[in-house]
């Protein structure tokens, strides 16, 4: 793509060269900040990481914080340029899609002149990118700044003609569409080849790797007709329960002894039995003298015993290690007995029908909870030794191959998402001249990504 043909110094720190027809003014002397009233009926507008802002329920209704009274909501009306104060430096800025209600941590502003709200969402969100945002705040706790509409006033913004920036804002939409269309293909293929891993496995744990096998009925509705061979066991035949440890969030360290608590399990970074590497945290060596029955060994089980719905009733981790690992909290130990191929169970745990199994046991409404009670009242399906062998060694092959693929696919969205995030600020800062380029007529795609653990919290009152 081509350049501008003459450049000049911006003296703006996360900016650098401009282009030489471009100019900079202060925000302050741009935007001003709205303090609407809210209507009775005005739903919750969200301001997310990823730089969309709608309506919550349009993104997610669990997850979040609830304030006990909306104090200093404000409102917010469809085309709001919306800064989230705290979450800034994370790229929570955009422009809102909806007319709705917000929490008073938001700066909500409109342009006082000829400024495309949407050219300056992606301005302040590479001013977040560059972690330049972050830089104001050293003080602030991690992952939090304090980016209040007086010190987003103080910065000095580019200014290209109001036309440039709709150019800039049509093509970038053009793109960044383009490219959302190609990542959401590449997502179903990750989300089949999920089903199909599922579906293996759940064949394999409830029907056996013989086709040609008798089968019997079981008598129990959720597993129906099963090898004549397999026997169906109590859950407290083989398993015996202990408790995690008495600890919160605030118990946990950057190094010591791992723990293992129930937003670990319930990770969708997890493709297998056991728990992924990345999502490792650590406690105090503290709690080997005072709470060593709260160790994992090898062979044993970590359920989730809370989830915030119905589908990860039953989410757990196979534990496959020997170093010391505690259960943390929300969580429930299962300590397998005498087992020589506790894989299988394993995979017996993870497959949808046996989770079903639990899952119709389960009560709740926000949040849904399992206890030894309800672990007792299940059954397992248990195959001859020899066969829980071949069933492991099985699944593992499927999976190996299956996760490869999923890995290559993943991979090449991530390269994908990198070259769009270099598009957008190479084309917003003046990098390339986009100016005479013909933007086809095309159909907007977004890319929805849900609200992570991460996520500020859009509840939280200044008052």
């Amino acid at each position: 793509m081509k350049q501008y043909d003459k450049y000049k110094e911006a003296d703006i720190v996360w900016l650098g060269r401009i282009p030489d027809h471009w100019f900079t003014l202060r925000a302050k002397t741009m935007f001003d900040k709205q303090n609407r009233d809210i209507k009775a009926d005005y739903d919750v507008v969200t301001c997310f990481r990823d730089g969309v802002v709608t309506l919550r329920k349009n993104r997610r209704t669990t997850g979040f914080t609830e304030s006990l009274k909306e104090s200093g909501y404000q409102g917010i009306a469809k085309g709001d340029l919306v800064i989230h104060v705290m979450d800034a430096f994370a790229g929570a800025v955009g422009v809102s899609d909806s007319e709705g209600k917000g929490t008073p941590v938001y700066s909500v502003c409109t342009a006082k002149g000829e400024y495309n709200h949407y050219y300056y969402a992606h301005i302040i969100r590479i001013m977040a990118q560059t972690g330049f945002i972050q830089s104001l705040y050293r003080g602030i706790r991690e992952r939090s700044s304090d980016f209040r509409f007086d010190v987003f006033g103080k910065q000095y913004l580019p200014i290209p003609s109001k036309d440039e920036q709709d150019q800039i804002v049509r093509y970038l939409d053009w793109k960044v569409s383009l490219i959302n269309k190609f990542v959401k293909a590449k997502k179903r293929e990750v989300a089949l080849l999920k089903e199909l891993k599922n579906a293996e496995i759940n064949h394999a744990v409830t029907r056996g790797l013989n086709p040609e096998v008798p089968l019997n009925d079981s008598g129990i509705e959720w597993i129906g007709q099963v090898p004549e061979d397999w026997e169906i066991k109590n859950f407290s035949q083989y398993f015996t329960f202990g408790k995690g440890l008495p600890i919160t969030k605030e118990d946990l360290r950057e190094n010591g002894v791992e723990v293992i608590s129930y937003g670990q399990i319930h990770s969708k970074l997890n493709n297998s039995i056991g728990l992924n590497e990345s999502l490792i945290k650590y406690v105090s060596p503290f709690y080997l003298d005072t709470h060593a029955q709260s160790l994992l060994n090898r062979g044993d089980f970590v359920f989730a015993d809370t989830s915030e719905d119905i589908d990860g009733s039953g989410n757990n981790i196979f534990i496959n290690t020997t170093h010391p690992v505690f259960a943390g909290y929300h969580t429930l130990i299962i300590r397998a007995q005498n087992l020589e191929c506790p894989e299988y169970y394993a995979y017996l745990f993870l497959s949808i029908r046996w989770k079903r199994q639990v899952q119709s046991l389960v009560n709740g409404v926000k949040v849904f909870s399992i206890n030894k009670s309800i672990l007792k009242k299940t059954k397992l399906l248990t195959p001859p030794l020899f066969e829980q062998r071949e069933i492991v060694n099985y699944i593992v092959d499927k999976e190996q191959k299956i996760n490869k693929a999923i890995s290559d696919i993943e991979r090449e969205i991530d390269l994908v998402k990198e070259y769009k995030a270099r598009l957008i600020s190479d084309v917003v800062t003046g990098k390339v001249d986009v100016r005479g380029i013909v933007v086809p007529d095309f159909q907007s795609e977004s890319e929805v990504i849900e609200a992570t653990e991460e996520e500020a919290d859009d509840q939280t009152e200044i008052n």
